[in-house]
């Protein structure tokens, strides 16, 4: 059997920590003019409710983090967003029909894959774990970020800069840095969890006031071949709730 590499031999998962650790603060994740509260929007998700170790890595992060500062990530909704179709008030039912049926149609072009999450690192307006490897992540944002295309004939999708990553906490106000770094730095050195990717699923995301409410309506499987490097520990699709 294989085993994972070391997170400190895999450059992603450094690159997210020192981009982190540069940032003077941390600023309010909800601060956001375009997506007010009651809002909903259609995304392509990666989700993990079958990852048992990955909710326990969760929760154990969690509770060191200062509460106060942050919302927390439910652990049972963690997830990986890949790409946003559309706002629900921007979208007509027979585009998301079509970018549904699309997605159905080119999932086999995607092999089922195997990555690890972890360790911690954040962003301006989140915490959340590194993921890795990068390249089988960004071969499912073309090919639904293509689907979306397909579907929204009027729009355009561009493939512009993307950090994958599964958030657990999100940032509600503004911190300095200085305060959060001591309390993640001894969170890194927790073994990674591994996860097996066998589709995508389609959701309808509703922003609360200080928190995501999201639904499965939909999605793609991949095909059964799996990369080589990880051993897989976990199966995430489908799911309906």
């Amino acid at each position: 059997m294989s085993h994972p590499r070391s997170p400190d031999s895999i450059p992603e998962l450094d690159r997210d920590w020192n981009t982190f650790i540069g940032l003077d603060q941390m600023t309010n994740h909800w601060s956001r003019a375009s997506w007010w509260p009651g809002r909903r929007a259609f995304y392509w998700y990666l989700t993990f409710d079958c990852n048992s170790e990955l909710r326990s890595l969760t929760e154990h992060c969690q509770s060191a983090i200062e509460a106060p500062h942050f919302d927390l990530v439910p652990p049972n909704d963690l997830h990986m967003t890949i790409a946003r179709i559309g706002f629900e008030d921007e979208l007509g039912e027979d585009e998301l029909d079509a970018v549904a049926t699309a997605a159905r149609r080119v999932g086999q072009r995607i092999s089922s894959f195997d990555m690890l999450i972890g360790p911690l690192a954040g962003s301006s307006g989140a915490i959340s774990f590194s993921v890795a490897p990068l390249e089988p992540i960004q071969r499912v944002r073309e090919v639904l970020l293509a689907t979306s295309a397909e579907g929204r004939k009027n729009s355009k999708f561009k493939n512009d800069y993307f950090r994958p990553h599964v958030g657990i906490a999100y940032c509600n106000t503004t911190i300095p840095t200085s305060r959060i770094i001591p309390k993640i730095q001894p969170l890194r050195e927790l073994p990674p969890v591994r996860a097996h990717v066998a589709g995508a699923n389609l959701v309808l995301l509703t922003r609360g006031e200080q928190s995501y409410r999201w639904s499965t309506i939909g999605g793609c499987a991949f095909s059964a071949a799996t990369q080589p490097g990880v051993a897989p520990s976990s199966t995430m699709w489908p799911r309906v709730r």
